[in-house]
C-alpha cells in the first residue's frame, strides 16, 4: 500500500506546477487534490508514516500558491490539522 500511496502522491506532486501555471483556471483542478488528499490522509496515518512527509508538502506547495481560493485554504488547514490529531492520538496510543 505504501508504494502505491507514495506513486499517487508523486504524480500528483508533479501535476501541480502544471495546474497552478494555469492561473486562474486551476481553481477546480486544486479543489480535485485536496478532495484526494482528504481521503488519502486516513489511510496514510493507518498504512505508511513515510508518506506523511509527501502530503504535507503538497498542502503547504498548495497553500502557497496564489490561485487558492480562501475556501481552499481553509480545506488545506483542516488537513494539516487531521494529520496532526492523527499523530497525537497514535502517540497516546503508545504511551508516548
Amino acid at each position: 500500500m505504501s508504494a502505491i500511496l507514495t506513486t499517487v502522491l508523486a504524480v500528483l506532486s508533479s501535476l501541480l506546477p502544471l495546474i497552478t501555471a494555469s492561473g486562474g483556471a486551476a481553481t477546480g483542478s486544486l479543489g480535485t487534490i485536496i478532495t484526494a488528499l482528504g481521503q488519502i490522509i486516513p489511510i496514510a496515518i493507518q498504512e505508511a508514516e513515510d508518506v506523511v512527509p509527501l502530503i504535507q508538502s503538497l498542502i503547504a506547495e498548495i497553500s502557497s500558491n496564489a490561485t487558492v481560493t480562501p475556501d481552499q485554504v481553509a480545506a488545506l488547514g483542516a488537513l494539516s490539522a487531521q494529520i496532526d490529531a492523527s499523530f497525537e492520538a497514535a502517540a497516546k496510543a503508545d504511551g508516548v
